[in-house]
């Protein structure tokens, strides 16, 4: 090896002259990078490679001396300013005045900054977005469409639509062997109906971990419960050491199917018990069988858990919550409005409310009538809420019967509660002259604000129902006049 170590370096690195010469001794060159210039490295290529994938590094270096060797070599510095150790010849770098850089992925937003992780990052390294833009495409339909479209709108009708909403929420898990989650409160007509929960242990703005790869945390038992309902019915029993977790395997595999109803053999989702163990151990619930009963009511939704051993510090857990919602679409016979039907109730419920009253007050008057006069007097929502207005509407047109209004309708509440909203974040309050006007500005239904009395609602307002400053209840004739 040494006997022509020095034939082989100047065969390589000499200057050659004339034809079959060998090598003749290499003048001093000038280098073609200053100290300070933003260069790149070159990549070596795996051995079936595509030819057209870069063959230089993403990351960025700059040259920081150079050494007048022969040839000349380079010494570089990464984004830290620390010194790379080995030298580099010239035709090892390749110089750069690049200054947008491609993301690999986003780790996590809050409101118009996020972070990121770099293509190929700087070790430590970390970035702030101070500005999000979404585009979102515009869609033009033909004009056969649109012509349908225009008389849809023209006949004032209104288009219930269903969809499913997914809300994802999550939660530092203490280290012990016992964890109750509390995930809110989910009233009517929003109706849960897949729950799918996962720890993470030392994830959490971690741009090195994978965020896709959940761990199972020794988890011995888990159970969603809905009000009074448990699910599953019965207690899973769960042990990973002892590869005892067919159960929750099997809720986790069958999801596809049930959720897109696809038959099984084409919607395996391909992963091995041993996948699930150690990658993806998710637990899912079916919660869509529901009594009928707790469909119409408002839902409260908790997690409760519990495990071989104390839970690891830095264990996030994360509950994916996927219900049932409507909306519809209402035509004034110009143009199409959104009705979100989370704090005011839908058709059905209004024509529940006006069969009640029917029955109550002993009236005769079709259904039909009542709406067009409440649409008419745009009196929309509970009727419990509106009863002032609607009692003195009907008592005008002559619709109660004489004895009802001696009776049973003397007198009505003119002063109701109040609520303050205080936003625990910006600390601000918001003060309302009634519990429906709190519950249209949280969009959902008058219940929701009674059961959050004195607590915090979605984690952002503390709910504080108060008294008016008169309690009693002034007569209905009084009040008229």
């Amino acid at each position: 090896m040494k006997k022509n170590e020095n034939f082989v370096y100047k065969n390589l690195y000499a200057e050659r002259k004339a034809p079959g010469t060998l090598y003749q001794p290499m003048a001093s060159s000038k280098p073609n990078f200053a100290v300070g210039d933003s260069v790149r490295i070159t990549k070596k290529k795996k051995t079936f490679e595509k030819g057209y994938t870069p063959r230089w590094t993403e990351e960025v270096f700059t040259v920081s001396e150079i050494q007048y060797t022969n040839p000349v070599t380079y010494k570089i510095k990464d984004y830290n300013k620390e010194e790379i150790q080995v030298t580099f010849y010239e035709q090892e770098l390749q110089k750069t005045d690049q200054e947008i850089f491609r993301i690999e992925r986003v780790i996590q937003k809050k409101s118009k900054k996020a972070l990121v992780k770099w293509l190929d990052p700087d070790p430590g390294a970390k970035v702030t977005l101070d500005k999000l833009s979404w585009f979102m495409p515009h869609v033009l339909p033909a004009d056969a469409e649109k012509f349908q479209l225009y008389k849809t709108i023209q006949s004032k009708v209104t288009l219930p639509v269903g969809y499913r909403m997914r809300q994802c929420e999550n939660i530092t898990v203490p280290q012990s062997t016992r964890f109750t989650w509390r995930l809110g409160v989910k009233s009517s007509p929003e109706k849960p109906r897949w729950i799918i929960v996962g720890f993470q242990t030392e994830k959490d703005n971690d741009q090195t971990k994978n965020p896709a790869i959940f761990d199972n945390v020794n988890v011995s038992n888990l159970n969603v419960t809905l009000n009074s309902t448990s699910y599953p019915a019965v207690d899973y029993n769960i042990s990973f050491i002892k590869q005892q977790f067919s159960r929750v395997y099997g809720d986790a595999a069958a999801f596809r199917s049930k959720f897109f109803h696809m038959h099984e053999l084409v919607s395996n989702p391909n992963i091995t018990p041993s996948d699930y163990k150690d990658l993806y151990p998710l637990f899912v619930f079916d919660v869509s069988k529901q009594s009928e009963k707790l469909k119409t009511s408002v839902t409260d939704i908790q997690v409760k858990a519990q495990f071989n051993a104390n839970v690891p510090a830095d264990t996030q857990a994360f509950a994916l919550v996927i219900s049932d919602k409507m909306l519809s679409f209402q035509s004034d016979g110009e143009k199409m409005s959104v009705i979100y039907l989370g704090s005011l109730p839908n058709q059905k419920n209004l024509g529940n409310d006006l069969k009640k009253m029917c029955f109550r007050y002993k009236m005769t008057t079709k259904l039909s009538v009542l709406r067009q006069i409440l649409k008419d007097n745009k009196i929309e929502g509970y009727f419990r809420c509106n009863k002032p207005q609607l009692i003195e509407l009907l008592e005008k047109r002559g619709l109660l019967p004489e004895e009802v209004m001696e009776s049973e309708l003397k007198t009505i509440r003119n002063n109701p509660k109040h609520v303050t909203l205080t936003d625990v974040t910006l600390d601000k309050e918001y003060k309302y002259p009634s519990i429906y006007k709190a519950a249209l500005f949280i969009k959902k239904s008058p219940r929701t604000i009674t059961f959050w009395n004195n607590r915090v609602w979605n984690k952002k307002y503390l709910v504080k129902v108060e008294e008016g400053e008169d309690k009693d209840f002034v007569p209905l004739r009084a009040k008229s006049e």
